[in-house]
């Protein structure tokens, strides 16, 4: 028998061996082995429970982020939309108004220049009303009305009440008495009736008085004040809640600063302040 016979039986006696003793005690791994493989799969699984959840927060996120920037697009877009309606409706009430405000515009412009008599006058009780509320009385321009004075006013602390009559006078240098007679006779009407005033009644002039009305003034407790020119012009434009009015409406002569009273030299002035023509004017204009 060659030698090259001996090793090929060789060789195969030994792989059965090692197969006989592969079938017969088959190879098990020790109980650590286990342990540690189980422990390394569930690290593994816990690894990607991880990260799934971790995308999953980040998916949640970015909804999130998503929800509140369209939710701050809504409020925006409806914010915009009330400014615009707010700024359409201001617009359209601008337009409605504004042959009003013209109007008022003219009709105070032409009433200033005025060399009326009638027009004169008022301005100078206006005037006189002016000074009258800087001394702390609530002022109420009663005009042509009965009994005859002009002004009626009531102070704002001690609630005293008088009346006032003003005479703006440039036919002269001397008022004359006449011109003074209905505030006397309506004076004295009250003094026979017992009527006692709470302050002297006032008599305010641009002119002179002469000695005789000076007499019957102080016989009957009347405080005069002559000579009293109209230094400057008064602003003749009030308003008061959001409203302005023009001496030529019935609301000027009765508001007083206890309605809040604000005065303007011009109607643009008291509209740039944020006060609207009086509901009358724009009633009578509609």
């Amino acid at each position: 028998m060659s030698w090259w016979l001996f090793a090929f039986l060789v060789c195969v006696s030994v792989f059965l061996v090692v197969w006989f003793f592969c079938t017969v005690f088959p190879f098990e791994p020790n109980n650590d082995f286990r342990r540690i493989q189980a422990e390394a799969e569930r690290e593994h699984r816990a690894f990607e429970l991880a990260q799934a959840h971790l995308a999953l927060c980040e998916e949640k996120n970015k909804v999130k982020a998503r929800d509140r920037c369209i939710k701050d697009l809504e409020q925006k877009n409806e914010e915009a939309r009330k400014e615009a309606d707010s700024l359409r409706k201001k617009l359209e009430y601008a337009e409605s108004v504004l042959p009003t405000v013209v109007s008022s515009w003219h009709a105070l412009k032409t009433w200033t220049k005025s060399d009326n008599l009638y027009d004169v006058g008022y301005r100078y009780e206006i005037f006189i009303g002016r000074v009258l509320e800087e001394e702390g009385f609530n002022v109420e321009l009663c005009g042509d009305s009965m009994p005859r004075y002009d002004i009626f006013c009531k102070h704002c602390e001690t609630g005293a009440r008088i009346v006032v009559e003003c005479k703006y006078w440039k036919h002269g240098t001397y008022l004359p008495r006449e011109e003074l007679d209905s505030f006397f006779r309506y004076v004295n009407s009250c003094f026979n009736r017992g009527i006692v005033f709470t302050e002297r009644p006032r008599v305010y002039t641009s002119a002179l008085l002469c000695d005789e009305t000076k007499a019957y003034m102080r016989l009957h407790g009347i405080a005069w004040f002559e000579n009293f020119p109209m230094e400057k012009k008064p602003k003749y434009v009030k308003a008061s809640q959001g409203r302005y009015y023009i001496p030529s409406q019935k609301e000027f002569r009765v508001l007083s600063k206890q309605d809040g009273v604000v005065y303007f030299d011009t109607i643009f002035d008291a509209i740039l302040a944020g006060n609207l023509p009086s509901m009358s004017d724009i009633t009578r204009n509609s």
